[in-house]
């Protein structure tokens, strides 16, 4: 059988398809930009539209291949006081209960997923999952679980809140960074693991940047972005020349305005905790939650129906 699982980030709003073997054999994403439609720290009419609007085509496409949906959301309505209201219009209007998952329990969904979906252990290590309004930062040694913090920043919200025009200049670059930096200061978190993992879009769309401009053909994942690449790539993004326009548009023509803002803000990550690279890996929420389901016995329930 298979089970459809959506994930409303503040961004987009994914959907992937698993088989019994919790393999995606589909995927569709839709550009809503929730968190542009948060107006007095509520969701607009415009914006719960949107959102049920997706919903409503993701449900047609899983109810095309057979496969229940089960919809979650994070940050993009975390975020929103109005999110009781959110969650019972979509009920109403979709027949469909958003899971409301909490920034420590998407953290822990990440790190199961990345680890299930790339096929080996991530230990000693710090994964991150940037979304569109939030950062995810799991620390995991020999295996488990040891830090799952939500920060109050993504890649659509810095993009937002730092940077005027479509690409960052350095002025806005460097506050971003500075952002970020006093976040982390606020946490618990201190220097000294270098073996950083990232997950996600604004992630993927980085190392898809990455491997555009070393003009090789195809992005596969694990890939390593040394922090000078990382330097390097921010560097040509405030110049913004004609050919950096367009290696953008080739790799990430969805993220172009988001991507450079996560970007900068990895670059601060790395320098806090003293590494020199970052890997981005396969997997995240989509794949932790189909493990949620499937500890808890919905696949059998459904096969048995």
């Amino acid at each position: 059988m298979l089970l459809a699982i959506a994930d409303i980030g503040s961004n987009t709003v994914k959907m992937s398809i698993f088989n019994e073997k919790g393999k995606v054999c589909g995927q569709h994403s839709l550009p809503v930009g929730l968190i542009g439609y948060l107006k007095n720290k509520k969701l607009s009419q415009e914006g719960i539209d949107r959102l049920i609007e997706a919903l409503l085509f993701f449900k047609e496409e899983a109810a095309g291949r057979n496969a229940p949906l089960y919809p979650f959301a994070t940050a993009s309505l975390r975020l929103a006081e109005n999110r009781d209201e959110v969650l019972n219009a979509v009920k109403e209007r979709t027949g469909l209960a958003i899971d409301l998952v909490s920034g420590e329990e998407e953290a822990m969904l990440s790190l199961t997923g990345a680890t299930q979906a790339s096929g080996f252990a991530l230990k000693d290590c710090l994964l991150f999952d940037m979304g569109g309004g939030s950062c995810e930062i799991i620390g995991a040694k020999e295996g488990r679980i040891e830090t799952a913090i939500s920060l109050p920043f993504g890649a659509l919200a810095l993009h937002k809140r730092f940077v005027k025009n479509i690409l960052p200049t350095k002025k806005e670059v460097d506050a971003i960074q500075r952002y970020t930096r006093d976040m982390l200061h606020k946490t618990a978190l201190t220097p000294g693991c270098t073996e950083l993992y990232a997950v996600g879009g604004s992630a993927k769309a980085a190392a898809a940047f990455c491997e555009t401009l070393r003009r090789h053909k195809s992005l596969s994942l694990p890939y390593r972005i040394p922090l000078k690449e990382v330097d390097r790539m921010l560097d040509m993004i405030v110049r913004a020349s004609i050919d950096t326009k367009l290696a953008l548009f080739a790799s990430c023509p969805e993220r172009v305005h988001t991507m450079p803002a996560g970007l900068a803000a990895y670059a601060a990550l790395l320098r806090f905790f003293g590494a020199d690279k970052l890997t981005v890996v396969k997997g995240g929420a989509r794949e932790g939650y189909f493990l949620k389901l499937q500890k808890a016995g919905v696949l059998e329930n459904h096969a048995a129906l």
